[in-house]
């Protein structure tokens, strides 16, 4: 069975990746790409994911100028970022993913915190961090603080080292992937 995928409407900068479930027997199996479900009578409309996982390891990699989020790329790239969502199963698939292509390592929730908060990790040095619900990215920018990356707003934000693990309780953040240098 092949899979179609469309791009629709963008206009925000982490759309979702829809399925028509109607299609699921069908060949091919149709998906969009587009920020609001598409409108057709005909079709059953299903989000399968956002996009905040693969454009965090993308701001990571290629440190865009913000703000950056789907709209940003050529369609080649759109195609390519749905493809790797849809290989995703859970949140395991997707650290795998980040590990891979940071070239990174799993590390705990306090591992980091010490890292960042304690200058142990230098700048430059690049974390992928999320929970079941939204992925964001961090990197370390100098001595004393941090630039985080939401793909919700597609902004980057400056945040002093030290309150490092103050933003991660806020975030609810469990899962983190830890690349020196990404």
């Amino acid at each position: 069975m092949s899979n179609r995928i469309d791009i629709g409407s963008i206009t925000s900068s982490n759309p979702h990746l829809w399925l028509d479930a109607l299609t699921l027997s069908g060949d091919p199996v149709v998906y969009q790409i587009a920020t609001l479900t598409p409108t057709c009578d005909e079709n059953e409309w299903i989000s399968v994911n956002q996009f905040c996982s693969v454009l965090s390891i993308a701001w990571l990699r290629d440190n865009p100028s913000s703000p950056f989020g789907l709209g940003s790329l050529g369609n080649g790239e759109k195609l390519a970022m749905a493809e790797v969502i849809l290989g995703y199963q859970n949140m395991d698939d997707q650290v795998d993913y980040a590990v891979k292509r940071l070239h990174g390592q799993i590390r705990s929730l306090q591992q980091v915190i010490e890292g960042v908060e304690k200058g142990h990790y230098a700048a430059g040095t690049c974390i992928w961090t999320g929970n079941d619900f939204h992925v964001v990215a961090v990197r370390v920018a100098d001595p004393k603080t941090i630039a985080l990356y939401d793909p919700n707003s597609g902004e980057v934000q400056k945040h002093e080292r030290s309150r490092f693990g103050i933003l991660m309780g806020q975030l609810g953040n469990s899962t983190f992937v830890v690349a020196d240098p990404c």
